[in-house]
């Protein structure tokens, strides 16, 4: 055999060898590599390409789903309801302000000691690739929290301080509506059981309610007028009920009626109710109005702390909108919503205060000489 082929095949062979060798060590590299000290848990890059979130138990069978759809994020798999977005931005703040303070370990037995079963936070792209995920651990007695990061094959010290917060309700943008009260121009109030309104208006955002449905000795309590704006406009539900709740049911049957028009033309409608077997209609006597003007409030007939007596039933708050980017409509079809006591009691002193007698001029003088 000639020497030069033989020559040559060991060669190529070597050649092999020294790639393979190369390969190893590149892929031993890769599974061994490192976050730098001081280095971000997540990368500000990372943030932008995510449109979901998953929060849970480290298998995430039970799991909180964040989905930004038509830029909203929103809880997909809760009513469809959206995300307190100020509890997010926190959320997200807290992970991007994080950092590696040392590795711990790479053995995989000593990981099983630093608790990875607590929390997973994942993020998804929007073609739904998981593009980074965290798994946290114990705190460390001497500070900071141990965690694992997608694509280290390690534990880390972090000096996080992140809350995973595991239930849905608590994810839920819980005031409705995003308007600031002097966008009020017009409010309707209805009578209970009639076909018609009480109208206030006021000419521009800084300017006091007046009425043409009221008698000429009376005025519209402009503190109330606006009282009754905040409390609707910044009301948040406590719970969340079926759209077939017996007691959302009997609240809608047995509720006020109160539509907001906006300076910008957008109008929102209310109904706020409770059953009506525990309620009586009542209408305030503010300086002897006529019997054409009294706006009924309703009042607790019953007292839970009383012996003998029933519990009162939930308050509700049913929205709707001609704005056809809202979301209240369709919320609205899917759950029923319940607010406190408190949130109730105010609307209703708003509402029985809303009427009053006309004041003297000598009286209005009084009252600016008390101002001063």
């Amino acid at each position: 055999m000639r020497l030069k082929p033989i020559c040559l095949a060991i060669a190529i062979l070597g050649a092999l060898a020294a790639l393979t060798l190369w390969v190893d060590r590149s892929q031993s590299q890769s599974n061994t590599r490192e976050k730098p000290v001081g280095e971000s848990l997540v990368a500000h890059k990372t943030i932008e390409l995510t449109t979901e979130i998953l929060l849970g138990a480290s298998d995430l069978e039970n799991k909180v789903h964040l989905k930004l759809e038509d830029n909203i994020w929103i809880l997909p798999e809760y009513h469809q309801f959206p995300v307190d977005f100020s509890k997010l931005q926190s959320f997200v703040s807290s992970l991007l302000n994080a950092k590696i303070i040392r590795l711990v370990t790479r053995n995989p037995e000593r990981m099983k000691q630093l608790g990875f079963s607590e929390n997973t936070v994942q993020f998804r792209s929007a073609e739904g690739e998981n593009i980074w995920s965290l798994l946290t651990g114990k705190r460390n007695n001497a500070g900071g929290r141990f965690v694992k990061v997608q694509d280290y094959d390690a534990a880390y010290l972090s000096d996080i301080s992140l809350y995973v917060d595991t239930d849905e309700k608590n994810w839920t943008q819980k005031k409705l509506l995003d308007i600031e009260s002097n966008h009020v121009e017009i409010v309707k109030l209805g009578y209970p059981g009639e076909d018609r309104f009480l109208s206030i208006v006021r000419e521009t955002p800084d300017a006091v309610f007046s009425s043409e449905d009221i008698s000429q000795d009376q005025e519209i309590n402009d503190s109330a007028a606006k009282d009754l704006i905040r409390t609707l406009i910044n009301a948040r539900f406590s719970g969340v009920k079926e759209t077939d709740d017996p007691d959302a049911l009997a609240a809608l049957e047995n509720s006020q009626h109160i539509e907001f028009f906006l300076f910008g033309g957008e109008t929102f409608s209310f109904r706020i109710g409770r059953k009506s077997d525990e309620f009586i209609g009542k209408a305030e006597d503010p300086g002897s109005p006529g019997p054409d003007t009294e706006i009924p409030n309703f009042e607790i007939l019953d007292k839970p702390d009383q012996p003998g007596m029933t519990d009162l039933g939930p308050v509700f708050i049913f929205y709707s909108t001609v704005n056809s980017q809202s979301q209240l409509n369709g919320l609205m079809e899917r759950v029923s919503l319940t607010y406190s006591d408190y949130t109730f009691g105010q609307i209703n002193e708003s509402i029985a205060s809303l009427i009053q007698a006309k004041k003297e001029p000598r009286e209005l003088a009084e009252e600016s000489e008390d101002n001063l």
